[in-house]
């Protein structure tokens, strides 16, 4: 999704959002939801007005009445990610966006966590990340929350080697590998991979080995140990 609006900075063609003064060719009589006050989200974000105006309107060619709820998120990965399972990653990334948590992403939503990811401070950043582990909410990320998410990216690609041969020297897929058994003996030997790198993040990310890693001990890590950091940007990639 984050993506696709960048996309948007390449067209020419604009639309102005400000409740009712909004002016679209081709608008529906249909009620939709209109993002209002662009001087304060031009203030929030970092974002131009003319960068919101395009953002927006790739924002409503995929959500023509304003709002995205995750199934429709989870489609549009497909299209980055067609030879993949994108519903995991799709479902954390939605969760993270959805700060609300009602179902649905509105565009100032969407652009306030892409501000973040694109245009925020080092803190702002990790923050955004942190938030993703964190799928409960509780302000700490468990070992299970981190290896969901490490998975999740794992199973973007069709072989379960997103992490790439960065951090999976040894385990691409060999293109020998032809009937079915063999293929799934390699997929479970790419996920148990994946499954002990996420453990090797977590030990190092929990300073003090409680078995869970707050704010403070993700921060500390990620600033301080560039593998750690490295591995953290590969969490995003899909963004």
């Amino acid at each position: 999704m984050a993506k696709y609006l960048r996309r948007s900075f390449r067209r020419k063609k604009e639309v102005r959002f400000m409740g009712s003064a909004e002016h679209e060719d081709g608008d529906s009589p249909t009620p939709r939801y209109r993002p209002d006050g662009i001087d304060a989200l031009c203030k929030a974000t970092g974002f131009s007005r003319k960068e919101l105006q395009l953002m927006y309107r790739s924002f409503k060619q995929e959500c023509p009445t304003g709002t995205v709820n995750e199934a429709t998120f989870r489609r549009i990965y497909t299209h980055f990610f067609p030879y993949g399972d994108v519903s995991p990653y799709a479902h954390c990334v939605f969760r993270a966006f959805d700060i609300r948590h009602n179902g649905v992403i509105n565009f100032e939503d969407l652009v306030l966590g892409v501000s973040s990811l694109s245009r925020g401070s080092v803190p702002d950043k990790l923050r955004w990340v942190f938030t993703l582990y964190d799928a409960d909410g509780d302000g700490v990320i468990s070992r299970g929350e981190l290896r969901d998410v490490v998975m999740a990216v794992h199973r973007l690609s069709p072989h379960g080697n997103l992490l790439s041969s960065k951090t999976i020297p040894d385990m691409m897929p060999s293109p020998s590998t032809t009937n079915s058994a063999a293929a799934m003996a390699e997929r479970r030997n790419h996920e148990m991979f994946a499954e002990r790198h996420a453990d090797r993040i977590f030990q190092k990310l929990d300073i003090n080995c409680d078995g869970q890693v707050t704010w403070d001990e993700f921060l500390e890590t990620c600033t301080k140990d560039e593998t750690i950091a490295n591995t953290m940007a590969n969490m995003d990639v899909a963004l």
